[in-house]
């Protein structure tokens, strides 16, 4: 089985992602980690070059099953969508994603959940940009359906446990 999760920050994309693997022990790949690496701080991010970037994902693809999650879109992003079995859409409130967003910050800061440290800046940035893409990202859902071969909208976690609980393919 090969997964596709899109999704803005805050979307829910990564808890998404993990759930189906506990339940099917596919391995789940992020973008971001495929696009960047931690410095030795791990305050600092660091790009990784599109050679590389490009390299990775397409080791990625080639395996019998996996779930890719991230917020990516462009052309070195369109085989996720093309090889996925599924892509899951999550469009929740831009709200809920704000106050996940902060959480998730507040939650790296003081060291309760593992995963890169971001700055206060960062973080604000993330909630400022979220609250624009619902616009911009219309067009990046519509592209990414067009090249899927099963496109499925998940508008909250109720959602996805009545879609997974009615395919047999997903346990």
């Amino acid at each position: 089985m090969k997964l596709a999760i899109i999704g803005s920050s805050g979307s829910g994309k990564t808890t998404l992602a993990y759930a189906i693997s506990q339940k099917t022990n596919i391995p789940v790949y992020s973008l971001d980690e495929i696009c960047f690496t931690s410095m030795p701080n791990h305050r600092k991010i660091k790009e990784i070059s599109k050679v590389e970037r490009e390299q990775k994902l397409k080791a990625i693809l080639k395996k019998d099953q996996w779930i890719i999650e991230g917020a990516y879109y462009g052309a070195w992003t369109h085989d996720c969508y093309t090889n996925a079995d599924v892509t899951f859409c999550l469009a929740c409130n831009k709200y809920k994603r704000a106050f996940r967003i902060l959480s998730r910050y507040i939650k790296r800061t003081f060291g309760f959940y593992d995963g890169e440290h971001e700055t206060l800046k960062h973080m604000l940035r993330v909630i400022m940009f979220n609250h624009k893409i619902d616009f911009i990202y219309q067009d990046f859902i519509r592209e990414v359906e067009s090249m899927s071969k099963k496109f499925v909208i998940i508008k909250d976690f109720n959602d996805a446990q009545q879609i997974f609980k009615s395919r047999d393919d997903i346990s």
